[in-house]
């Protein structure tokens, strides 16, 4: 087992491990994106009005 590895669990037949990663994203990747997007979407939704009604949501 690396050194770097933890012990989860283990019992007189097995041992379970995990070895850490992290997290890590590419550079390319942005989630304030994504955020931009959904909250313009909803604004979007809901500032629209209902045509049968005359009202607004």
């Amino acid at each position: 087992m690396p050194a770097d590895d933890e012990i989860v669990d283990f019992d007189a037949e097995q041992i379970t491990w995990q070895k850490p990663t992290g997290f890590a994203h590419g550079p390319s990747a942005h989630p304030e994106w994504a955020a931009a997007i959904w909250s313009g979407a909803r604004a979007a939704l809901l500032s629209q009005r209902h045509r049968e009604h005359g009202t607004y949501a």
